[in-house]
């Protein structure tokens, strides 16, 4: 935008001007042929870091990490007059990558055909959501690798908003090997299409309690259903945002060595009842020999 004596200047094209320059996104008008910049804004200098004798008049082919998708999009917005919102990768004078937002459009420059260009940097929103992913699958492989059964489950709720049952989202291989199912099998099916019995043995009230109030639920319990390895599970029910996760861990070997334990007191006295009784039989039997022989 060539600059002309303040007063000379229409007062459309002053606003022009100001909106141009104080624009929170970086903007950049260049002709296609070369990617010429032809001019820039305050926010484009700053987000690539060149001062502005140093931009303008630079190629965007030298600053850019994709140039063929950028050939690409500037010729499919010459043929469309414009482009909406794409992604590409460019760089700063220091080389540090920049992910940007671009929405392109063909204008009038100066009475030359150029392309305006409206920069938005979301570097640090696709930093983030490759940190989330990278998480997501850390968690993943975490509760893959867990030895305990987990059970994610969302909320089903009548017309009324009141919870009648739970379904299956998510599960991992322990939780589907405990009740002898498959992973796909269980997801989108519902607590009670899986387990009939959780509503006449109270398990759907208590899952419904830890919905509704917040407040955890931790448990241990014997079962005797078919299917389900196991015949003690320890279990730790939290609520979820929809919804409420299980934590089940098959105790019964525990139940089983302290059930042992508590009886070992009592096998000690068996036993040592036993052989008090038999050291008592000896030493009779040796006695009544020894009065035998003194006959």
């Amino acid at each position: 935008m060539a600059k002309m004596p303040h007063s000379k200047v229409p007062a459309q094209e002053r606003l022009y001007r100001a909106l141009f320059e104080h624009a929170s996104d970086a903007i950049i008008i260049f002709e296609p042929k070369r990617e010429v910049i032809l001019e820039a804004n305050r926010q484009a200098l700053q987000l690539y870091g060149f001062k502005r004798a140093e931009f303008i008049g630079r190629s965007l082919l030298t600053i850019s990490a994709q140039p063929a998708k950028g050939r690409r999009c500037v010729r499919e917005t010459l043929r469309r007059g414009r482009m909406p919102m794409f992604e590409s990768i460019q760089r700063r004078k220091d080389g540090t990558p920049l992910v940007l937002s671009i929405t392109a459009a063909v204008v009038d420059y100066n009475g030359r055909r150029a392309i305006l260009s409206i920069n938005r940097d979301i570097t640090q929103w696709r930093r983030a959501e490759e940190a989330l992913r990278a998480s997501e699958q850390q968690l993943r492989a975490a509760r893959e690798a867990s030895l305990d059964a987990i059970y994610v489950l969302e909320s089903v709720r009548n017309r009324r908003g009141r919870i009648t049952d739970f379904r299956y989202v998510d599960v991992n291989r322990p939780a589907a090997a405990l009740v002898s199912m498959r992973p796909k099998a269980m997801l989108g099916r519902t607590l009670l299409e899986i387990f009939p019995g959780a509503r006449p043995s109270g398990f759907l009230e208590k899952f419904r309690q830890v919905a509704e109030t917040g407040r955890p639920l931790l448990e241990e319990f014997e079962v005797n259903v078919p299917g389900i390895r196991g015949t003690w599970l320890h279990q730790q029910v939290v609520p979820l945002a929809g919804g409420i996760l299980i934590t089940t861990r098959d105790i019964t070997a525990t139940k089983r060595v302290q059930a042992e334990l508590k009886a070992l007191p009592r096998r000690i006295i068996e036993a040592q009842e036993t052989e008090r009784r038999r050291v008592a039989r000896e030493l009779h039997d040796s006695v009544s020999q020894l009065l035998a022989s003194a006959r």
